[in-house]
């Protein structure tokens, strides 16, 4: 009977610390952020100082859609802000660059004030491989001059 008992102790203790590690690993799971697609930070430097206090809009655009889109005031001479894409871009739109990485291809949208156009420069934004431990695919910061946009098409 002894022998018993001691064996069914043993049990429960395999079985509790079984559940225990088991449930550990799905909270782990349950906390982690969900990997977003775009995470960039953009600052469009040397914007002539008759834009400075204006407001602005820096915006993504793919295929003639906007994706994300941020606003702010030029302060002197620069235009900062940044942008995030949560859903995940379709493969069809992803390519690969010279060297066979994978990148994102968009364009990069500056407006200032009310009574000036849309400035645009595309841009190959590196993608991160699948699988990548990191909150977004696309992430990272890049800071163009105001004179290297021009007009939409």
């Amino acid at each position: 009977m002894k022998n018993k008992l001691l064996e069914l102790g043993i049990l429960v203790m395999v079985l509790v610390f079984g559940m225990t590690v088991v449930g550990c690993q799905e909270e782990e799971e349950e906390t982690k952020k969900p990997a977003i697609f775009f995470d960039w930070d953009i600052t469009v430097r040397e914007i002539p100082s008759s834009l400075n206090r204006q407001g602005f809009t820096i915006s993504i655009i793919r295929d003639g859609i906007e994706k994300t889109s941020a606003t702010g005031t030029v302060t002197d001479g620069k235009a900062t802000a940044n942008l995030k894409i949560k859903d995940m871009a379709p493969n069809s739109e992803i390519s690969q660059d010279v060297f066979g990485r994978d990148v994102w291809i968009a364009y990069i949208g500056i407006k200032i004030g009310t009574n000036n156009p849309r400035l645009v420069k595309e841009y190959e934004f590196s993608k991160l491989p699948d699988g990548t431990d990191t909150y977004a695919l696309v992430n990272g910061s890049g800071g163009w001059d105001y004179s290297e946009f021009g007009p939409e098409n």
